[in-house]
Order: C-alpha cells, then structure tokens, then sequence
C-alpha cells in the first residue's frame, strides 16, 4: 500500500506499508502534515507583513525609513518548508557634497542622518545653509552655501588728497595721495581685513597747512 499526500503537505512515516504473514501492518501507518516554513526570516531595519506560514503563503517586507530594499519584497514559503530568499534594507546614501570655494566642510558620514557643517575661511561671510542633513530619501537638506569676501566698505577721498581702489573687500587695497603741494603723514597703502575693516583708515593724512601771508585759512580736517 502507498501514501501519498496532497499538494501543500508532508508524508510522515514510511511511503509504503505492507501487510505481514503475521497479519499486522509491516510499519506505523504515515500521516500528512501541512508544509509549514515558521516564522518568517527577520530583515535589519524591515517590518514584514503576514499571517500564515504554511505552504503557498508569503510574507511582504518594507524597509524603515532612511533605508533602501534591495532584492525582491516578498518571500514565498515553499514545500521543503523554507523561504525564499529574502531582501537586505541598506541605508541611504545621499553622496558626497561640494565644499564651497574659499571654506571647508565637517562631516563624520553621508548617510541618512548623517550632518556636514560648512566653514569659510578667514575673511569671508557664509551665506546660504551652514548645516545640511541627509533625509530619508537619499538627498540632502538645503541648498549648497557660499563663502564671499567680506566687505570693508567704500573709502572716501581725504581733504586735498585722493584715494585709488579697485575693491572693497577682504584683501583688497587702497593708496592715498595727496594734492601737489601737500605731504602725507603715514603710511599711503591700506588693506581691507578680515574682521571687515580697513587696517587703519585714519592714517592718509595730507599734513597741516599755514595760513598764507596777509591773510586766514579756514580748515576742519587734514584727512
């Protein structure tokens, strides 16, 4: 006599039984058990959605938030009463990110939840975003930020003198001259500096004048 079992479940015991000379059965009669895989695999930073475990069934996975599925969402369980295989969650890269010119960048990952803090160098103004955040979906937070020269701001012709730029900002120079006639007491070179100011403003300073002969002068200032 042979057992066989329906499609979804498992013969246990002997195929075949026998009758013997003695009038008993030649082994346990077999029974059929449904094909059962058990729990399904568990998946790092996944949840998984089923209700049964037997054969035919499957379990759906879904990575949390900040992480990618690679592989297929759903596991299947088979006869031989084990699961398909099963997808990995990995975390989201959102790549790496351009320093801006004239500053530097911190940044310990560039994975989800991971931060860059943005720097400038001496003398220059950040504008834009300083913190920037890896988000769930794979990009960063914000927009790239800018560093720009800071801004001493514009210099003014001293009294019978004149004063020759090109800029105004961090690094730049400035030379006073004076009127023919007049001597400069000083230096004639300043610098704009990174604290946004020129080195010493006061300093062009066209020298005091005399009163000419039979007659006043009237003045406020030599500079």
């Amino acid at each position: 006599m042979s057992f066989l079992c329906y499609k979804g479940f498992l013969l246990v015991g002997r195929q075949e039984v026998r009758c013997t000379e003695h009038g008993n059965w030649s082994s346990v009669l077999p029974f059929c058990k449904q094909a059962d895989c058990g729990k399904p695999v568990a998946v790092a930073n996944s949840v998984n959605e089923t209700n049964v475990t037997t054969y035919g069934s499957f379990v759906r996975y879904s990575c949390n938030a900040g992480y990618r599925l690679v592989g297929e969402p759903v596991s299947f369980c088979f006869l031989n009463e084990k699961w398909s295989p099963t997808p990995i969650c990995t975390i989201r890269d959102c790549g790496p990110l351009e320093v801006p010119d004239s500053g530097s960048a911190t940044v310990s990952a560039t994975t989800f939840g991971s931060s860059e803090i943005y720097w400038c160098n001496k003398g220059y103004n950040l504008v834009g975003n300083q913190l920037r955040t890896c988000l769930q979906n794979g990009t960063w937070s914000g927009d790239k930020p800018s560093c720009i020269p800071k801004d001493c701001g514009r210099l003014f012709d001293p009294a019978n003198g004149k004063v020759f730029f090109n800029d105004t900002t961090f690094g730049a120079k400035a030379v006073f001259s004076c009127q023919e006639g007049y001597v400069m007491s000083g230096t004639d070179l300043v610098t704009c500096m990174a604290n946004g100011s020129f080195q010493d403003c006061s300093i062009a300073d066209c020298g005091n004048l005399t009163a000419p002969d039979h007659g006043t002068l009237n003045m406020n200032s030599t500079v």
